[in-house]
């Protein structure tokens, strides 16, 4: 239960300590003290941030030491949309100037520009595509991020870019279910509401969602700490306020089991939004929302707490023996766990997420390709 517990779970290792001017210091190479951690608590996936990387030697030797001691493989995540969430590599347009081009064929080369360079730097999990349709143009987290004001525009071009991830077996994490594209606020920042009714969901937010679902292309989907009242109206009690809340997405039964699951018949990874978001941390304690996602059917809780100093660590102990001890006491949750551990594993077999090849090969491969004059002169191209 212990080793299933921590494959479920995804952590940033954006720093660690401080150095002598008291600031955060970038972890472009794993200290001592995170790679001691990774050995006693062999987390399923870390998730890197610009901060992560440097040069392409450093990113690929960072990768290949993420993937040492883990048994079945770790995912090394990133957010590399294109545009203004890109990490590293080629600057490739934004989904909006994709979306404005609209040829698919452009969408998948950009892609798979893309993906290539993910895979040749020893990471194989890409939160990207955003399947979100940007209705509301006063929208301050999506806007030039979705590829269109009409679903199936986002379908076109949605479908096209996961096709393009998946030539360089890169995992495609389509995002942000049920969707974000109708908001005012942002969710790192509040609780945020989308209030429309089911027939105008469906018509809309979720229909890209359905599309790529059928088409059986995508194999993980994140999901939003969004209250949706029209799919789930219930509240759970907040410790926090001492009140009861609104239930957004990443903690809903309704949303991610009966109607992600059974309704849409999703059969891959249900991974969360950041849980170290102010929507999940104004209400709740970092184990009671993990064991809350959990029970309500995610699979990969990503980034519930940090470990960027030695008392994160201690904290993260705490954090682990409160989440361990409620599923030894809860045969359904149980259960829960180890289906959702099987669902990651299987994914990780099927893209052999462990690369055992040599840093030296990686590197030479690595260099060869990201950012290489035929990626930049096709930049430049789509530029014109």
């Amino acid at each position: 239960m212990r080793r299933q517990i921590l494959e479920l779970l995804m952590l940033d290792i954006r720093y660690f300590g401080l150095d002598k001017d008291g600031k955060y210091i970038p972890q472009v190479k794993l200290s001592n003290e995170i790679i001691q951690f990774l050995e006693e608590y062999p987390i399923g996936g870390v998730v890197l941030f610009h901060e992560n990387l440097d040069k392409v030697e450093q990113i690929v030797n960072l990768t290949h030491e993420l993937q040492q001691n883990s048994q079945f493989g770790r995912f090394v995540a990133i957010d590399q949309e294109g545009g203004v969430v890109a990490r590293c590599g080629t600057d490739t347009p934004g989904n909006m100037a994709l979306g404005a081009i609209n040829d698919p064929g452009i969408t998948i080369k950009v892609a798979s520009i893309i993906g290539s360079e993910l895979a040749s730097l020893g990471i194989n999990l890409n939160f990207a595509p955003v399947l979100d349709v940007n209705s509301n143009p006063d929208n301050p987290i999506i806007g030039v991020r979705a590829f269109a004001d009409n679903p199936q525009a986002v379908i076109k071009h949605g479908a096209a870019f996961i096709q393009g991830l998946k030539q360089h077996n890169i995992i495609a994490c389509a995002k942000h279910f049920p969707g974000h594209g109708d908001t005012a606020t942002d969710s790192h920042l509040e609780t945020v509401y989308v209030k429309h009714n089911l027939a105008e969901l469906e018509q809309i937010e979720l229909l890209p969602f359905k599309q790529v679902i059928n088409q059986g292309v995508i194999d993980a989907i994140m999901v939003a700490h969004i209250v949706f009242p029209h799919l789930d109206d219930n509240l759970i009690y907040s410790k926090k306020k001492h009140a009861s809340v609104a239930t957004p997405a990443t903690l809903s039964k309704i949303i991610l089991t009966e109607f992600l699951r059974d309704k849409m018949h999703f059969s891959g990874l249900i991974i969360t939004d950041a849980m170290d978001m102010q929507a999940i941390t104004s209400n709740f304690d970092a184990a009671t929302a993990t064991l809350l996602s959990l029970q309500a059917g995610s699979d990969v809780v990503v980034m519930p707490v940090r470990i960027w100093n030695d008392s994160d660590i201690k904290q993260f102990t705490q954090y682990f023996d409160e989440v361990y001890k409620a599923c030894l006491l809860d045969d359904e949750l149980c259960a829960r766990i180890k289906q959702s551990c099987i669902r990651v594993l299987n994914l990780k077999l099927k893209n052999k997420v462990k690369n055992c090849e040599s840093n030296i090969l990686a590197e030479r491969k690595a260099k060869l390709t990201v950012a290489n004059k035929e990626h930049i002169d096709y930049q430049n191209l789509l530029a014109k």
